[in-house]
């Protein structure tokens, strides 16, 4: 097994195991989600009472308070399932996930990256001129309060998403034949596929993102490096649509 930064006796699930249990991780991540937004509609859709659930679905997914309340559904059910998934291995979360410390120089050095690849996007995005931030018009003018829109995708939306990409399956993917590389580049095409709200462009950003992400997870040997940097990223785009 190559150096993950894991105990040795630390039980991983092998690929095929992997493979199934991301599968069912993305059914939770994407069930949630539409689960979340059937469970708050009443308290925050004026009409939910005469809606059935597709409207309710259609309407929440536009609306900025009812979908962050449904991120932070999903954050809990995805940190839920994780949980049990590596407690079922008899495995410590915490050995699992590699959550550990990095250092300052890991940080600013991935940090240093992440401002230059996000100046590289978005030059090429005014180059071709796109808009990839459209989609969230809607949902900044219908968040109340918008702290809230703001904390789900700065905060919820990077925690559970790295804890499947590069906790989870990049853990179990990297002790099998596909090496740390190998599953960097494979969590990272999905990671980009299942941002169906952007285009194609966007989406080659985002897998760059990812594999950025999963550079700052080999080489700190930590998620939670890679959990502050896509926070960071998160914040920078927020903060560029708010007030850029």
């Amino acid at each position: 097994m190559q150096n993950l930064s894991l105990q040795p006796s630390t039980p991983i699930y092998d690929l095929p195991k992997t493979i199934v249990l991301s599968m069912v991780l993305l059914a939770v991540f994407f069930a949630s989600q539409l689960m979340g937004v059937v469970l708050f509609a009443p308290w925050v859709l004026q009409d939910a009472a005469d809606l059935d659930i597709a409207e309710k679905v259609l309407q929440g997914s536009e609306n900025g308070t009812l979908m962050s309340l449904s991120l932070g559904f999903t954050l809990a059910m995805v940190i839920g399932c994780v949980y049990l998934f590596i407690r079922f291995k008899n495995s410590r979360v915490k050995d699992y996930l590699a959550l550990k410390s990095f250092t300052w120089y890991q940080l600013l050095q991935c940090s240093a990256l992440l401002i230059v690849l996000n100046v590289i996007i978005n030059l090429v995005t005014v180059w071709l001129g796109r808009e990839p931030m459209m989609f969230m018009d809607n949902l900044a003018e219908s968040a109340h309060p918008r702290w809230l829109l703001v904390l789900a995708m700065v905060v919820f939306a990077p925690i559970y998403e790295e804890v499947i990409f590069r906790g989870f399956m990049w853990t179990g993917l990297a002790s099998s034949r596909l090496g740390m590389w190998g599953a960097s580049v494979l969590t990272s095409i999905v990671f980009a596929v299942i941002h169906m709200q952007y285009g194609v462009v966007e989406l080659l950003g985002i897998f760059c993102l990812a594999m950025l992400f999963s550079y700052g997870r080999i080489m700190s040997g930590s998620l939670l490096l890679p959990v502050v940097l896509h926070m960071m990223n998160n914040g920078l785009a927020m903060a560029q649509y708010l007030y850029g």
